[in-house]
């Protein structure tokens, strides 16, 4: 069941859904939990059923400041012997990795201690062997779309 609830979220309200929307009809893109709010990128009025979650390890320096699960971001694929990233370099990049894919989850316990953060994306199903595939050879930089 789904219950109207008033909260007050000055930072982060587009990130859910607000009682003036209408779900009736929309698809839910992952679990929701009891007593959560909805994100705003676990509805959809298509349905989507080829998203798979996939964890990756990023170090805290290579995420955008106050990251959040349910945001939409691109994800770029850098070398490993690759020493830094300028912003030409970056630029000079044709397309993202990964375009456009939902945060599912941040466990950010293991960063508090200068480790790599996991984070799960909600990636479309025709594209998780081409992000596995380059695990092994590159760093990840995840990009906020705003």
């Amino acid at each position: 069941d789904i219950k109207q609830t008033q909260v007050l979220i000055p930072n982060n309200a587009q990130y859910y859904l607000d009682g003036m929307n209408s779900i009736i009809g929309s698809y839910v893109v992952r679990p929701i939990g009891a007593a959560e709010l909805i994100p705003a990128y676990a509805v959809s009025t298509e349905p989507i059923t080829n998203l798979r979650e996939v964890p990756i390890s990023i170090p805290i320096n290579r995420l955008p400041y106050r990251i959040k699960t349910g945001q939409i971001i691109d994800v770029y694929a850098v070398p490993k012997q690759q020493i830094s990233l300028t912003q030409d370099q970056l630029k000079s990049k044709e397309n993202p990795l990964l375009s456009s894919v939902g945060i599912s989850g941040i466990d950010g316990e293991s960063g508090k201690l200068g480790g790599e953060i996991a984070v799960t994306l909600l990636v479309p199903e025709q594209l998780v062997s081409q992000l596995i595939s380059v695990l092994p050879t590159h760093d990840f930089v995840l990009v906020k779309t705003l």
